[in-house]
């Protein structure tokens, strides 16, 4: 939630920059006032922020274990498709074909 709250203040950076253009002494002091008050919001997002969906799991470990293991997990795939058509050719033999 507090990222929503920081992309807000993002926006709203964005209008004091267009106002700014339009109108220079005006929209300092609403700059001035919209720094203010969007410091302690966009601080508590950033400390907020803990690890992201990505870092648990399996795709943590694959991330942690640097570049080794990207190859390490396209051997395994390819590996798993084919055990999958060896099973399958193994299983039409056994079939009858008349």
């Amino acid at each position: 939630m507090l990222t929503l709250f920081a992309q807000a203040a993002d926006v709203a950076q964005k209008v004091v920059e267009k106002a700014a253009e339009k109108a220079p002494d005006a929209a300092a002091k609403v700059a001035e006032a919209a720094s203010q008050a969007a410091a302690p919001v966009a601080e508590a997002a950033a400390a907020a922020t803990g690890p992201q969906w990505w870092e648990y799991g399996a795709l943590g470990l694959m991330i942690n274990g640097g570049p080794f293991m990207w190859p390490i997990l396209l051997m395994g795939i390819v590996a798993a498709g084919v055990m999958i058509e060896r099973y399958r050719s193994l299983k039409m033999l056994s079939t009858n074909t008349e």
